[in-house]
């Protein structure tokens, strides 16, 4: 199912001295759909190093440590705090690694995917698109209700016409040339 961006207005109403009602609507506003980072350790290793993950919390992300776990409800479910993120609770000493990772989940709410993968690449210095091995897979994924891209699937949310193939990259190159 996918998710829709619900775009809503917002009205204000006034009683003029005549008794007549205005109303005045505000510009439409997006709301905001919650993006999980997930990291993959392709090739061998974390592509996130620990200073990369305190930056992205800085920047607003919450992040799954190593050291939690999430919460599920009877159906298997996230249970979600007051602020729509999944709830997670501590199972392990503070500081704990998961396969030597500090963490491996981030999330955040966006009005549009490609924002949170700008954001994502600005804040770490990684690129979303990245490929990684081809027996792990790739190194980052960002999922969303209704949505997923990983490796060159990011694409799609960063250009408006991504190429499809090597060739029709190689000849766009040359073009530009």
């Amino acid at each position: 199912m996918k998710k829709k961006i619900v775009k809503t207005q917002t009205a204000k109403v006034k009683t003029t001295r005549k008794g007549l009602v205005e109303k005045q609507v505000s510009a439409p506003t997006q709301s905001l759909i919650l993006i999980e980072y997930n990291s993959n350790n392709s090739g061998g290793s974390w592509w996130l190093k620990d200073e990369d993950w305190k930056n992205l919390e800085k920047a607003g992300w919450k992040i799954v440590w190593a050291w939690e776990e999430y919460i599920y409800n009877e159906k298997g479910d996230y249970e979600y705090d007051a602020n729509g993120y999944p709830k997670t609770k501590e199972t392990k000493s503070k500081g704990e690694r998961w396969l030597g990772a500090l963490a491996r989940y981030a999330w955040k709410k966006f009005a549009t995917i490609t924002e949170a993968i700008k954001e994502f690449e600005k804040v770490t210095g990684q690129e979303a698109s990245a490929e990684g091995c081809n027996c792990c897979g790739a190194p980052h994924s960002f999922s969303w209700d209704g949505g997923y891209c990983s490796g060159e699937s990011c694409l799609e949310y960063l250009y408006q016409k991504p190429p499809t193939t090597l060739r029709e990259a190689c000849e766009l190159l040359t073009r530009a040339h």
